[in-house]
């Protein structure tokens, strides 16, 4: 619970309710605790023709990624750097649809960010019908996922290692 599901079912329904045509999935974990819980989402995925694609491996989630242009992504308390999924789809070059939030000042430029689900909701319909006027800030957020992907990491710790041993 809390984790943005039910903004991103609310904003599915609306987009069904304007006849737009899209394809939307809901991409996740379910963990065995709280089937009630998972049971409403599914139910409620399953009204708005949301597919559902749970508990996926790494490589199908990327496969996944790779077919997708917007990401939806409307975490309670705002974008951040922590969220991994985020990053997943930048690197991905999937446009990132989120909420601001106290720390996602450094995402202005690399994700759409709506001030609650009402705004997110009118920029996901803007991208639908203006999807070249987005390709800035697309590739802003690559360049920013690539600088943050766990094999450039390493590569920075491996050259700090190699710097200090050379010392």
């Amino acid at each position: 619970k809390g984790k943005g599901i039910e903004e991103f079912i609310w904003i599915i329904k609306e987009l069904n309710k304007k006849n737009i045509k899209f394809r939307s999935a809901l991409i996740g974990y379910v963990p065995g605790a709280d089937n009630s819980y998972a049971n409403l989402i599914i139910e409620q995925c399953t009204e708005q023709k949301c597919e559902l694609l749970l508990n996926k491996s790494a490589a199908e989630i990327s496969n996944l990624l790779a077919e997708t242009d917007m990401a939806i992504l409307p975490y309670p308390d705002g974008i951040s750097e922590r969220r991994g999924t985020a990053l997943a789809a930048m690197i991905n070059r999937v446009l990132v649809f989120s909420l601001r939030g106290q720390f996602s000042s450094e995402f202005e430029n690399i994700a759409v960010l709506g001030n609650d689900k009402n705004d997110l909701l009118s920029k996901v319909l803007y991208y639908i019908n203006n999807t070249d006027s987005f390709a800035k800030i697309n590739d802003s957020a690559y360049e920013y996922s690539e600088k943050r992907n766990w094999q450039s990491i390493a590569q920075l710790y491996i050259g700090l290692i190699n710097n200090d041993s050379n010392k």
